[in-house]
């Protein structure tokens, strides 16, 4: 078996998030983000507004990794769905919905939108879509 070791040149250009490789997946991941904006639904636009890429950085030493995402508390629910719960409000408020004010809500559960996963299939090129699930 042979061990390959790389040279100044090819690890800068493979290993590094400013190398050609690490500014690729920076375009590319900016690209995903850009159309994961597209198929996230959308009531304020909070979640929209907030769904970033991150910098690429080194996982290893030769691993470059980037996160494309939100830091909501409710991004995930959004995405990953959520079954029936109760909603309660905290102690000293109300739950208020148009005219109506209420303390606890028997919330149905959220299909799930796979906004980030679909994105990635649409960007890399493996499906021209994924469909809604539901």
């Amino acid at each position: 078996m042979t061990t390959f070791k790389p040279n100044g040149n090819f690890a800068r250009t493979f290993y590094t998030p400013g190398g050609e490789v690490g500014r690729w997946l920076r375009k590319e991941a900016r690209r995903v983000e850009h159309v994961s904006k597209t198929l996230v639904g959308v009531d304020t636009g909070r979640l929209k507004g907030s769904i970033k890429t991150g910098k690429v950085t080194r996982a290893g030493a030769t691993d470059l990794e980037v996160e494309i995402g939100s830091q909501l508390t409710y991004a995930y629910l959004h995405h990953e769905g959520s079954r029936p719960h109760v909603i309660t409000a905290s102690p000293g408020s109300a739950l208020s919905f148009g005219r109506t004010t209420v303390r606890i809500v028997n919330h149905p559960g959220t299909r799930p939108n796979k906004y980030l996963l679909r994105a990635l299939n649409i960007v890399v090129g493996g499906m021209k879509a994924i469909p809604e699930v539901g």
